[in-house]
């Protein structure tokens, strides 16, 4: 898992993976100004480029979370309108994800705040300077989930499909997949071994909604539960999300 420890850390852009680790923050810099310089400019009157920048770093330090509008407007000294444009201006330049709460029940579950994940995590550490190895970084699930959500993005699916689920007691399921009729939920977790209290989110989940048929649990390692009934894939098998669950 070293080549993917180093992707999640410098992420997957091709002239980045080919440059040597000496290297690969310079090559990163040179791309993002050139973002910065050209895409941003081309949506963006030239004076505001500051409180855009200043957006980007409030949300890059936030991967993963999710964020309220009236607080991005806050730190980017803009209105809440303009503030959600920005974020239309990046999810566009495929610089974020945006995923919107799944619900059915308005009075039990979360509805109203995304949730931002970078495309590329490279690209989000680059944004907050932060290169550390995997061993002493404390954000390592958050760039996994951003990865697996990367990916199924690369892979075909729908990202206005691919949302996260949460209820007012706190309990959730990292992403809810809507493959056609079919309702996919999938944890995510950035370990080789996992506790029973790894999957209670997605027993929650099939609680809720008794007619799932398949839950997913993507992890660092090979656990397998007949009990559970939960199909465990590793980082490398996730056509298994984005295509049809049978024979998983």
């Amino acid at each position: 898992f070293r080549e993917l420890e180093q992707f999640l850390i410098y992420g997957g852009y091709p002239e980045v993976a080919l440059t040597p680790p000496s290297q690969k923050r310079e090559v990163l810099e040179s791309i993002f100004d050139l973002y910065v310089k050209k895409d941003l400019v081309d949506f963006l009157n030239i004076e505001r480029i500051s409180h855009a920048k200043a957006l980007i770093h409030h949300l890059a330090v936030n991967h993963g979370q999710e964020v309220r509008y009236s607080q991005l407007a806050q730190v980017a000294g803009v209105d809440e309108k303009t503030a959600k444009n920005y974020l239309e201006i990046l999810r566009e330049t495929f610089i974020i994800t945006l995923l919107r709460p799944w619900f059915t029940n308005r009075n039990k579950e979360l509805v109203k705040m995304p949730k931002v994940y970078f495309q590329d995590s490279g690209v989000r550490n680059y944004f907050i300077n932060n290169f550390n190895p995997a061993k002493i970084r404390s954000d390592m699930s958050f760039l996994f989930e951003g990865f697996v959500i990367s990916e199924l993005i690369k892979s075909g699916f729908d990202s206005r499909n691919i949302k996260f689920w949460r209820t007012k007691n706190q309990y959730e399921v990292d992403l809810v997949l809507e493959d056609g009729p079919i309702i996919k939920p999938v944890e995510i977790k950035y370990k080789k071994r996992l506790k029973a209290s790894d999957s209670k989110g997605l027993q929650r989940f099939k609680g809720a909604y008794p007619k799932t048929q398949d839950l997913f649990m993507v992890n660092l390692g090979t656990n397998r539960s007949e009990k559970e009934k939960c199909h465990y894939l590793s980082p490398f098998e996730l056509e298994h999300l984005a295509g049809s669950s049978e024979g998983v």
